[in-house]
């Protein structure tokens, strides 16, 4: 990868949680949170960006459970979950398990999984959550790690996604998609 590639801004966020924690969650071991660096890193490289794994092999010892917005491009939500996670699941003895939900659905499902206490590990959002900081890790080492391997992030990504009275990540912006407006110039006027 070459040393223009950036980590870019906000339109989807990572939040990872311990599954079943009563207190602030923490990631409790180091096969998540390789698991949290490649996926981020993987998403950067292809462009495209939606984290998420597949179903659990029978034999695996650890679990991992995602959850993901339904893709615009269905191709990738086949690939990413058929090919992508299980190969990354047999290479880590992992059982992965991967839930899409529309876009519509991610605000609702989101607080009610917090307010259970249990649900997914990684919770893909297209936008800062930052209402989310006590339930989530600290992304500072998979910041630093994407960092490292392919250099500074994109400045609103930081900004989207650090809270500095907490000096928290509080998530982790792993794409970014330009959204241009255009307007008419004769209607422009009348708008503002």
């Amino acid at each position: 990868m070459n040393d223009d590639v950036r980590i870019a801004p906000i339109e989807r966020i990572l939040y990872s949680r311990r599954h079943g924690s009563t207190g602030p969650l923490v990631c409790h071991n180091a096969r998540r949170r390789r698991l949290i660096q490649a996926a981020a890193a993987s998403a950067l490289a292809a462009g495209l960006g939606p984290l998420v794994l597949p179903r659990r092999a029978q034999a695996a010892r650890h679990t991992l459970k995602i959850l993901q917005w339904n893709h615009f491009v269905p191709g990738y939500d086949k690939w990413f979950d058929n090919t992508y996670v299980k190969e990354w699941g047999q290479r880590n003895d992992t059982e992965v398990i991967v839930d899409h939900v529309g876009i519509p659905a991610l605000a609702t499902r989101a607080a009610a999984e917090v307010s259970a206490q249990k649900g997914h590990d990684l919770f893909m959002f297209l936008s800062p959550a930052p209402v989310y900081e006590e339930q989530v890790i600290d992304h500072r080492e998979i910041y630093e790690e994407c960092q490292r391997k392919h250099g500074k992030p994109v400045e609103l990504a930081i900004r989207s996604t650090y809270n500095p009275k907490t000096k928290k990540y509080f998530g982790f912006s792993d794409s970014f998609v330009p959204d241009p407006i255009n307007f008419r110039r004769r209607t422009a006027g009348t708008m503002c």
